[in-house]
């Protein structure tokens, strides 16, 4: 698997001022379609919080 590309680069190279960044996927868990999205807030002191979110689409 290539581990390499726009989306690694994306992540590792930060844009100045970057206030929020988030990834969301969908796949199939035990039948259901599920979107996952994780959140990084930055703050005006470079710290940040992390979050995750996970919701199923269809029963």
């Amino acid at each position: 698997m290539n581990k390499d590309g726009p989306l690694l680069q994306a992540f590792d190279n930060l844009p100045q001022g970057i206030v929020r960044q988030e990834l969301t996927s969908y796949f199939m868990r035990d039948g259901q379609l599920i979107k996952q999205t994780v959140e990084r807030t930055f703050n005006n002191a470079g710290d940040y919080i992390d979050s995750t979110s996970v919701v199923p689409l269809t029963k």
